[in-house]
């Protein structure tokens, strides 16, 4: 297995992947998309398939955007992960506060999906803190099983789950509401 160095991380708000030269981002970056301060590392560029044939430039290859904008660490590419995430570079950005911005190297379209899937997921995030709150320590079933959603859907890695998540603890808190009512 061939490694390169650059690695992967995904911002936990906006869901979007990018990659840096670094294992660790700085102590307190922010996603320039959604704001977020939570990042997940999903590893280390590397080839997981076939062999460059003795001979071949690295620059000969015709890495397209399925390698250069691949949204995870495996390469199954000629270029043996040289290539590999080029296009999802991030930049880090200081700015006036001191604070670092990760600046996410990413299509306006994207950008603006992200964004507005992000400010979804925090508002039903919130609603679900707020009605779960009168609950605590009461020992339901209900309960318990919406706390744990609300967990599952914090831990989730796409947006369609986390919201589905987050929708059902919201049922189980209003059965709570209903059956305590």
């Amino acid at each position: 297995m061939t490694r390169t160095g650059r690695h992967y991380h995904k911002c936990l708000g906006c869901l979007l992947p990018f990659v840096t030269d670094a294992y660790r981002l700085p102590d307190g970056a922010t996603c320039s998309i959604c704001g977020s301060l939570r990042f997940h590392h999903m590893g280390e560029v590397f080839k997981v398939s076939g062999q460059l044939v003795a001979g071949d430039a690295i620059t000969d290859c015709k890495c397209d955007s399925k390698c250069t904008c691949a949204t995870g660490p495996e390469c199954d590419c000629r270029c043996g992960g040289e290539n590999h995430g080029a296009g999802m570079a991030a930049t880090f950005e200081r700015l006036a506060s001191g604070a670092v911005q990760v600046k996410l190297a990413v299509p306006e379209k994207a950008q603006a999906r992200s964004r507005l899937a992000a400010t979804e997921y925090q508002a039903a995030l919130a609603q679900a803190q707020t009605e779960e709150a009168p609950f605590r320590g009461c020992g339901s079933g209900y309960y318990w099983r919406g706390e744990r959603l609300v967990r599952e859907a914090q831990a989730s890695r796409s947006h369609g789950t986390r919201m589905r998540k987050l929708k059902e603890a919201l049922s189980l808190f209003s059965r709570e509401r209903d059956r305590k009512g």
